[in-house]
C-alpha cells in the first residue's frame, strides 16, 4: 500500500521509500523512515498536496511523491476518530507547550481514557478519575489504541 492511496485521517506506519536517491535522501531528511508513525492529514482543495504530520512535524508531499512511501496501516487512531470506549493514549504529536497542556489534565502517553462522548468537544474520563473536555483540533494531535475490541 502506498502513502497516496489512504484517507486523510489514518495513521499509518512507513515501511520503505521507493524513491530515486535524491528524493530518498529528502524523504528520509523530511522524517520517512521505516517504522516511522504518520498521520495522514488534509489534502489541498484541488487535491495535491497532502498535509502529514510525521513525528511532531507537518510535512506536505505532493501526490507523486507520497506515491513512493511504502506503508502498513498502524494499530491507533487519532482520539478525535475514537468512538466511544476504554483507550491507551500512544501519542502526543505536538510540542512541548501541547504536551504540557495535555498533561496538566492528566493526559499522557501510556495511561487509560475511556471516551464517552465524540461529537465537537470530546468528552474523557482519565485513568486518575477525572473527567475532561478537549475540542477536536487538540484530539487530532493524540493517537490512542483500543482496549480489548473498543470500537473505532
Amino acid at each position: 500500500m502506498r502513502l497516496n492511496e489512504v484517507s486523510d485521517g489514518a495513521v499509518v506506519q512507513v515501511v520503505d521509500l521507493d524513491a530515486p536517491d535524491t528524493l530518498r535522501e529528502r524523504l528520509l531528511g523530511l522524517g520517512f523512515v521505516p517504522g516511522q508513525t504518520v498521520v495522514v492529514g488534509e489534502t489541498a482543495p484541488l487535491g495535491d498536496p497532502r498535509v502529514y504530520i510525521v513525528g511532531r512535524k507537518v510535512v506536505t508531499l505532493r501526490e507523486a511523491e507520497a506515491r513512493r512511501v511504502e506503508i502498513k496501516p498502524a494499530d491507533f487512531i487519532p482520539l478525535a476518530m475514537a468512538n466511544p470506549g476504554r483507550y491507551v493514549v500512544v501519542a502526543l504529536s505536538g510540542g512541548h507547550r501541547f504536551r504540557q497542556r495535555m498533561a496538566n489534565l492528566g493526559l499522557q502517553e501510556g495511561i487509560t481514557i475511556e471516551v464517552s462522548y465524540n461529537r465537537g468537544a470530546i468528552s474523557l474520563l482519565v485513568e486518575s478519575g477525572g473527567r475532561v473536555v478537549i475540542g477536536r483540533g487538540q484530539a487530532k494531535r493524540i493517537l490512542v489504541k483500543a482496549i480489548g475490541g473498543a470500537p473505532r
